[in-house]
């Protein structure tokens, strides 16, 4: 990926281009960022060459006219300060002496560089065609003997430019007109290809390209822009960096203000200077990445894992800077790894954030967001890998920090999208999980919070929202939509009595309901002849209610619903108590609710998990059901599928007393959930006296074979006991024929069933593996039966010795 003619390596998505160039070091035209033409339009406006336009921009796609190319050329010969003294009458008629590129047409006329179109026409303003362009930097470069000797115009031309690597990379088309950013390219090809020289005199004159034939090299960039490079590693002191000066091995040059110090610490560039050796461009020669890294140590190798881009390096055996003290496991949430020919040289980390603001503002040096500042004086300020003052920093912007290394760096990803499978430490968001373990939220004050955290998740559920991650993946901030209120029309069942009660000689009235989503909502409310809908008695409301809620989440009425109670309603009728019944009727299923709102099983009608409500109360209007409260109801025909499955991650469902058990049934990972009947409620962790399985007992079963009654409907775990671990039998000794998928093991000969899998577990870490895997030299072999006693074989569990 390494692009020796990049002004610095992609790996960092452009974002480390150099961006403080030429003589007045100014910054990459957006418009040219990470584009083809990038690289050459920074070199060409640092060596005022090429510029971009006053409003910023380059416009690559913009068509450039001959007279404009042939003052690109006539600068590329270093001539400028000569067209302008050059400027007047010229050889072409249609080029007026007061016409602003007389001087440079006439430098370019007299070096035969351009002939014009004949009859004394030059046409200055139309379009340079793209096998103009190559020829005039074919015959700058002094090749034009070689191209009339290969068949001149245009062929023989762009057959030069071609063998000269004048035109490498570059998407001109014949007979079209030239855009900027081919141009650029043109150019900045052309800068360091060795020149055409004459050599000898008279008869024994000939042409030989520079460096041969007993010649120096000569190039455009260092004989005639009188530009100098040098290749080494560039180091900087801190009175050196005061002072605008690196040194590129044993050479020092000036930089310009805003010259990216830190980023290009430690890293080799081919560095191009001027006579009074300030730096007017580089090119890297290392790929550099930011990211978090893991170290990896085995032995002698140790390995840089790089997190976000998921790739892994060697250290090299001889690298820039001491590394030896790396150790196995260490990570760092911030590191600048430097690569040269695939392996690790250098490596600047920083183990761990302090903590990050979200800006809201910037005051000079002061950062300030959400009720936290920062001030950055004296702080080295990253960005993409680009070092950077205060004032780059914008609103919106992420700013990690450590106080101890005055190091701060931007890094604002956030990813949008629905919250689901909402765990205690963990969710999900369109297929990728997050944890969001020790990240904030912005309370209804706009400070950041972790006060209730999963909770306020848990009510996210299946919403859309915004997350906040750093380096490592990890959650820093979650939108919890703090402000929120519902409105509209709310359906609840009244969680105990509508509540009266006084405060300060006023009376109110305290609503606590459980809405369709299962949550519970509290709501209070002045007391108001109208605030409860007809003439209902408090003590004798029960049951549903609807309650209206203005746009500013106040409660403003309570709607009391007709109710009828109903019996041995089969799930297949159509009707019920006399009202019609849809599949769209909201169900409540109270059958296992005591006190808390997670037993409530809420569905619409179609979705029931059971085959007849023997007790309920339906809600109708207009003679339809809308709503049904089940408090009895009967299910005769579970269909139940157990399974043997090899558990490898288990964690507690946020806000619920579930479990979210992810195992390996035959070769597939699949995820389930556990039911909440008494065997697998979660209860408090180390709780002997539980009826039911507490965490550690949960946890316990990962890296186990157990039995899991999955129910085929809902496809949760519905084990009427408690999950039990299948033990196996661990073979001593044995003989493993692959085509045949048989072990021998003494005088008992274990046979793999059709499905069969064999799986390699260390801990939580499992992986799928082959039967010719199996090998009693190396692990320990288990072998699960399908049937106890069989010798058929289910699964085989390989464990290192």
């Amino acid at each position: 990926m390494k692009n020796n003619k990049k002004v610095l390596s992609v790996a960092l998505a452009g974002a480390l281009a150099f961006g403080s160039m030429g003589a007045a070091f100014a910054a990459v035209p957006e418009d040219v960022k990470g584009t083809d033409y990038e690289t050459a339009v920074e070199r060409l406006a640092a060596l005022d060459i090429l510029k971009g336009y006053e409003d910023g921009t380059f416009r690559p796609d913009r068509t450039i006219t001959r007279a404009e190319f042939a003052t690109v050329v006539v600068r590329a010969l270093g001539l400028e300060s000569s067209a302008k003294a050059s400027m007047g009458t010229t050889s072409f008629n249609d080029v007026a002496s007061n016409h602003w590129a007389s001087g440079y047409i006439n430098i370019a006329s007299g070096l035969k560089v351009v002939n014009g179109r004949g009859d004394g026409v030059f046409d200055p303003e139309a379009p340079v065609k793209y096998e103009e362009a190559v020829t005039m930097l074919v015959r700058a470069l002094g090749y034009e003997p070689a191209a009339k000797a290969k068949g001149g115009y245009p062929n023989g031309y762009l057959v030069v430019a071609g063998q000269e690597d004048i035109t490498d990379d570059v998407n001109g088309v014949i007979g079209l007109a030239s855009e900027r950013g081919i141009v650029a390219q043109l150019v900045d090809n052309s800068l360091e290809v060795p020149m055409m020289v004459q050599v000898g005199y008279g008869d024994e004159a000939k042409f030989v390209k520079s460096g041969t034939d007993g010649t120096d090299k000569e190039t455009l960039l260092v004989d005639k822009l009188d530009v100098e490079y040098t290749e080494d590693v560039l180091t900087f002191t801190d009175s050196q960096k005061d002072d605008n000066k690196v040194s590129i091995g044993s050479k020092e040059l000036e930089v310009m203000e805003g010259f990216n110090f830190e980023g290009l610490k430690d890293v080799n560039v081919k560095a191009y200077f001027n006579d009074d050796d300030i730096l007017v461009s580089y090119e890297a020669q290392d790929d550099v990445y930011v990211d978090a890294v893991e170290i990896n140590v085995d032995g002698d190798d140790v390995e840089v894992k790089l997190v976000g881009m998921d790739k892994t390096y060697n250290v090299a055996d001889d690298t820039r800077m001491d590394l030896s003290g790396l150790t196995d496991g260490e990570e760092f949430e911030y590191a600048k790894v430097i690569i040269e020919d695939g392996k690790v040289v250098a490596l600047d980390t920083i183990a761990s954030f302090d903590g990050y603001i979200l800006v809201e503002d910037v005051d000079g040096d002061v950062i300030s967001g959400h009720e936290e500042e920062l001030n950055l004086d004296d702080y080295t300020v990253m960005k993409d890998g680009v070092e950077i003052s205060a004032s780059d920093i914008k609103e919106g912007d992420v700013v990690f920090y450590n106080d101890s290394k005055d190091f701060a760096e931007v890094y604002t990803k956030t990813i949008t999208g629905k919250v689901e499978d909402v765990l205690t430490d963990q969710f999900t968001i369109d297929g990728v999980e997050y944890n969001y373990e020790g990240a904030f939220y912005l309370d209804s004050d706009s400070e950041k919070s972790t006060t209730d955290l999963e909770d306020k998740v848990s009510d996210m559920e299946d919403k859309e929202t915004t997350i906040y991650v750093n380096r490592q993946g990890e959650v820093v901030l979650v939108d919890v939509d703090e402000d929120a209120e519902e409105t509209g029309t709310v359906v609840g069942l009244l969680d105990g009595k509508i509540k009266s009660y006084s405060n300060r000689g006023e009376t109110y009235y305290g609503v606590d309901v459980i809405n369709k989503d299962g949550k519970e909502v509290s709501y209070d409310a002045e007391f108001d002849e109208d605030l409860i809908a007809g003439d209902e008695d408090l003590d004798a409301i029960s049951g549903l209610v609807e309650l209206k809620i203005d746009v500013d989440g106040n409660l403003e009425e309570i709607v009391v619903l007709d109710s009828k109670d109903v019996a041995n309603v089969d799930v297949d009728d159509n009707y019920a108590g006399g009202f019609k019944l849809d599949d769209s009727a909201l169900v409540f299923n109270t059958e296992k609710y005591t006190d808390d709102a997670e037993d409530i099983k809420i569905s619409a009608w179609g979705d029931v998990d059971f085959d007849e409500a023997i007790a309920a109360t339906v809600y109708a209007e207009d003679g339809v059901v809308k709503y049904m409260v089940v408090q009895d109801a009967d299910n005769d025909a579970e269909d139940v599928t157990t399974e043997k499955a090899l558990v490898t991650e288990v964690k507690k469902v946020s806000g619920k007393d579930e479990l979210r058990i992810k195992a390996y049934v035959g070769g597939e990972e699949k995820v389930f959930y556990t039911d909440t009947n008494e065997k697998l409620t979660i209860e408090d962790i180390d709780n002997d006296s539980a009826t039911g399985l507490d965490m550690d007992d949960a946890k316990a079963l990962v890296g186990k074979i157990v039995e899991l009654d999955i129910d085929d409907e809902t496809g949760k775990v519905v084990n009427e006991s408690a999950i039990a671990v299948i033990d196996g039998t661990t073979l001593a000794d044995g003989t493993v024929k692959v085509s045949k998928k048989e072990i021998v093991s003494g005088e008992t000969t274990y046979r793999l069933i059709s499905d069969a899998k064999v799986f390699e577990v260390d801990g939580t870490d499992v992986e799928v593996m082959s039967v010719s895997d199996i090998d009693f030299t190396d692990y320990t072999v288990t072998v699960i039966e399908d049937e106890a006693g069989t010798a058929f074989v289910k699964y085989v569990i390989l464990t290192a010795k």
